[in-house]
């Protein structure tokens, strides 16, 4: 499914308070931010963007999201 959240690897699940603080830096930056085992935010944007150049103009597209 090439349309979900990022995937943050061995940080899914963790708790903001358990990160060090330059990871916790790194993080709110973003750009250029690449969790072990996850994505960059550069390979979000080429699943997305894959996803996007394949739709036609008769394609509907619905988005959801919730929290």
């Amino acid at each position: 499914m090439r349309l979900r959240e990022i995937n943050f690897g061995e940080l899914e699940g963790r708790e903001w308070a358990t990160l060090d603080p330059e990871l916790r830096k790194s993080f709110v930056e973003f750009n250029g931010f690449h969790p072990a085992g996850g994505e960059s935010l550069d390979q979000v944007r080429e699943r997305v963007h894959g996803f996007l150049a394949g739709l036609s103009r008769a394609d509907t597209l619905f988005s959801r999201t919730a929290g």
